[in-house]
């Protein structure tokens, strides 16, 4: 049986008139228009499941949405709450969810004369979805329930049934109105509304003020006894366990304090003997901390395991969610440990941000920050340094390619730079139409919208006209992972691999692609990967690699591909959730404190590798090293074809960070874009690589006083450029410049020897491109083995010279590197 006519046979239980000769889009279509005509009539068990499996069964269709199709029969007027209830519940389970749409059918709903439907209505918005919804809806929502909540004019239960939903969406104040509705049907003389109070309290959480009652409950017979009593068991359970944790700590202090903490047949505790000898023995042993010791023995023994392991004790944890949850600045860049060096490094810094503003550029390494060393501290701890209130000063010491390595350990006045944190946008998606129609997508971060964007971006190049695909993933750090999957849901077909999660104590966990692909599965698509690309970028490079269906092009990738949980080593403290957010406000009572020293304690937190993902193929991405931190495997994903960027050699380095600092090209730039900002704009995407078109320049650089060509300051002056255009344009160009970028270029190649076009046909790529015979993708002879080249050669002459003869072999090795020299 094919999946065709599988589909159809599930689809004709909803839809009983389908042919098999119908169109997918007509069979949903049919299908959707019999179960909304049928809702009225339908139990909800039966409209709940008939939405599931109309939902279910239209993944599998090919070419139609489902979703279009529910929103026009949404907007259609007049249908009975039944109709609502199912089209409701039904778009619900689709993508891009229109809340306000949603919102507006509920209250229709619940505004009805059919009771069981406006229950149903309420327990729909109390579905966790709803909290995505624009935040000025639900405090209207949110009023408008407490409304009806306190109207007693409203049946009694319907009432309840408003407060328990008002509950779940509101604040704190909203919490309180809510518990004070339904806590007043605890009064009633009617023991109906009683227990109806009493189990909407208990499913809310308050089981305090519901306890009394809900004993009473649970005495008699039928449902509402049995849910009574299934809470109360719950409570108990819940305070036991409760006791049980702190009598265990409790137990484990008094073992720690008494040195009984052992087996009497454990003989060799190396940890505590440590510590004694080290209490014992130590210089400065009475100004220890135990519980540091500790700590530092468990924090070495999982970062021993792999490099993303680590111990976080309970103030650092509860340091690190407090600068998550309040409002912090930053510096405004893209950062890592560089893999070959250690060394905290800014991958890129972030457009229009303040380290981007003060001239940090990728490559750049912070070795300091104020009068704190960065060298050998983890990512987590300098990322925590750098971020603060927005409008404080941070001061960082940067070290760039052509500064004096023992600058690394000792960093001079000179490098400091003082940078005002800021709040910082994230823009993740850029896009640009390069010249032969080719599409050029840059994706940064796979953030909770990458996907998303990516496809905006692509709907856009393909309207335009795109004949090709470029994917930049360079030093896209990753994200998450079910954004990795809607990325390559955009390029790959439907139901292909993506990645396999790959657990020693689970059972591996495929994800495969959901839809058909947005772009024509003839038209070619290039990813561009470098050494800083790592987990998500990987995972969606490597797919689409294994699947045929990309050229990866650049630099082997990272090698992050394992999976870490950040783990509780013990119990938080426990405290009354008023305002629904999910985490601790400073206001909020405790219900559990374990150290009863009435403060909010979290426990600490182990952040341990669990498993690792694999490509479609089987293979790892992951970088393996022994024991001893030597590479094994390098793991990441190995272009198809390796491009080296080409780079500053190091005395060029320097001069350009002289140059830099002078601000003189910055000026020289701006003057020219103050003249004629338009002509300008132009030379932003492509100047030729003629310096003839910056007026005065020849004169500009004899003023330099530089050992840099004029090519290199022709470089530097367009780039101030672009600098200067983005912040008046207000976005980013991708940071892949079809001028001066060699793994654009040679994606641009790809491209047009698959279309079997020249691309110098384009005047843009006619003085850019360099022809087949001079490969500009070539590493150039640097500096250091030129003088190698003259030295060898002088041995040779040196050696002849003595021996006063000169053999053919020693004349055409001369002659060898004499050429090297003059290429």
């Amino acid at each position: 049986m094919t999946m065709r006519y599988a589909l159809l046979l599930a689809l004709s239980l909803i839809a009983p008139d389908v042919h098999a000769q119908d169109s997918s889009r007509d069979v949903l279509t049919r299908a959707l228009a019999d179960a909304t005509s049928q809702a009225e009539e339908m139990s909800l068990n039966e409209l709940w499941g008939k939405a599931y499996s109309l939902s279910e069964s239209s993944l599998d269709l090919e070419d139609v949405n489902l979703d279009a199709l529910v929103d026009e029969a949404l907007a259609i007027e007049g249908r009975g709450s039944g109709a609502r209830l199912f089209l409701t519940a039904l778009r619900l389970e689709g993508d891009e969810v229109p809340y306000d749409l949603l919102i507006a059918q509920l209250r229709e709903i619940y505004a009805s004369d059919n009771r069981e439907h406006q229950v149903a209505a309420l327990e729909l918005l109390r579905r966790d979805d709803f909290r995505r919804a624009d935040s000025d809806l639900l405090d209207s929502l949110i009023s408008e329930l407490l409304a009806e909540a306190e109207d007693i004019d409203t049946q009694p239960t319907v009432r309840m049934e408003f407060a328990v939903t008002a509950h779940s969406r509101g604040g704190g104040a909203d919490k309180r109105a809510s518990r004070k509705v339904l806590s007043g049907f605890l009064q009633s003389s009617d023991p109906t509304l009683r227990a109806k109070a009493a189990l909407s309290l208990a499913e809310i959480g308050d089981m305090t003020t519901a306890n009394e009652e809900l004993s009473r409950l649970a005495t008699r017979p039928g449902r509402d006894g049995e849910l009574a009593a299934a809470y109360l068991h719950t409570e108990a359970v819940r305070r036991h366990l409760n006791r049980e944790v702190v009598n265990q700590r409790k137990l484990y202090a008094e073992l720690i304090e008494s040195g009984l903490n052992r087996e009497d047949d454990i003989k060799d505790d190396r940890v505590e003997g440590l510590i004694r000898l080290i209490q014992a023995r130590h210089l400065e042993a009475d100004q220890l901390d135990r519980e540091r010791l500790i700590e530092a023995a468990l924090a070495g023994m999982l970062e021993s395991l792999d490099r993303h392991s680590s111990y976080m004790p309970a103030k650092s944890y509860g340091k690190f969610t407090a600068e998550l949850q309040a409002i912090y600045g930053g510096i405004g860049a893209y950062v890592g440990i560089d893999p070959d060096t250690a060394i905290f490094t800014i991958t890129r810094p972030i457009f229009g941000g303040p380290a981007y503003r003060s001239h940090i550029s990728a490559g750049d390494r912070i070795v300091k920050i104020d009068d704190w060393s960065t060298i050998g501290h983890s990512q987590d701890d300098i990322v925590r340094r750098l971020k603060g209130e927005p409008g404080t000063d941070v001061k960082i010491y940067v070290w760039r390619q052509g500064d004096d390595p023992e600058a690394l350990d000792l960093p001079t006045e000179d490098m400091a730079v003082t940078i005002t944190r800021e709040l910082v946008t994230i823009p993740t998606v850029f896009s640009e139409m390069l010249p032969g129609d080719i599409g050029l997508i840059e994706l940064t971060q796979f953030n909770e919208v990458a996907s998303r964007e990516v496809q905006s971006k692509l709907d856009e190049l393909l309207e335009q006209g795109a004949r090709g695909i470029l994917l930049d993933l360079r030093s896209n750090p990753g994200g998450l992972l079910r954004e990795a999957r809607g990325v390559a849901d955009l390029f790959l077909p439907r139901r292909k691999l993506v990645v396999t999660t790959d657990s020693r104590v689970k059972e591996p966990e495929e994800l495969y692609t959901r839809r058909p692909s947005s772009v024509p599965e003839d038209m070619p698509v290039v990813v561009l990967v470098n050494r800083h690309s790592a987990s998500a970028s990987e995972i969606v490079a490597g797919a689409l690699q294994d699947h045929d269906r990309a050229v990866i092009i650049g630099q082997r990738t990272f090698g992050k591909g394992s999976v870490q949980n950040l783990l509780p080593f013990g119990q938080d403290d426990v405290s009354i959730d008023e305002n629904g957010n999910r985490r601790h406000d400073e206001w909020e009572t405790l219900s559990i404190d374990h150290n009863k020293d009435g403060e909010f304690d979290f426990a600490p937190r182990v952040k341990l590798t669990i498993a690792r993902y694999l490509l479609p193929s089987g293979r790892s991405i992951h970088r393996e090293r022994d024991k001893e931190g030597t590479i094994k495997d390098p793991g990441g994903v190995q272009p198809d074809k390796e491009i080296t960027p080409r780079r500053w050699e190091a005395w060029q380095a320097k001069e350009v960070l002289r140059l830099t600092k002078l601000k003189t090209v910055k000026a020289f730039a701006e003057g020219h874009y103050d003249r004629d900002p338009g002509r300008m704009a132009q030379l932003a995407i492509c100047d030729d690589r003629d310096t003839s078109n910056y007026a005065g320049f020849d004169e500009f650089y004899s003023g330099l006083k530089t050992h840099l060509t004029t090519e290199d300051v022709r470089f530097l002056v367009r780039r101030e450029l672009r600098r200067i255009i983005q912040d008046e344009r207000g976005y980013e160009y991708p940071k892949g410049d079809f001028q001066e970028d060699s793994q654009v270029q040679a994606a641009l190649k790809h491209f047009f020897e698959g279309f079997g076009e020249d691309p110098m046909v384009h005047p843009e790529y006619a003085s850019t491109l360099l022809p087949p015979d001079r490969d500009a993708l070539s590493a150039p002879i640097t500096l250091a083995t030129r003088k190698q080249f003259l030295r060898d050669a002088h041995d040779l002459l040196a050696s002849a010279r003595l021996s006063e003869e000169m053999d053919e072999a020693t004349l055409e090795k001369i002659e060898a590197l004499l050429e090297e020299l003059d290429s």
